[in-house]
């Protein structure tokens, strides 16, 4: 299993938008993430939109990969 880090939240960001496959209400908020796999070299996974809960220790898959989080840090952008 690979290791992720840097995993971040790009929130109040307009250019990705995640949408709930469930209907409004009934599921939880997805969230897009900057996703970098940090085996040398390190490697951008993209943007991958999760749920807003996200731990250290938790694992996901992308593409068939396994992967494993080792960090998540949130960015938040001030306006006004």
């Amino acid at each position: 299993m690979t290791t992720i880090s840097g995993f971040s939240t790009l929130r109040k960001m307009p250019q990705v938008q995640c949408r709930n496959k469930e209907k409004e209400g009934g599921g939880q908020n997805n969230y897009p993430y900057k996703v970098v796999e940090i085996a040398p070299p390190p490697k951008n996974l993209g943007i991958r939109c999760f749920p807003s809960n996200l731990q250290c220790g938790e694992s996901l898959t992308i593409e068939g990969q396994a992967y494993m989080i080792s960090g998540v840090t949130y960015r938040y952008q001030l306006r006004k």
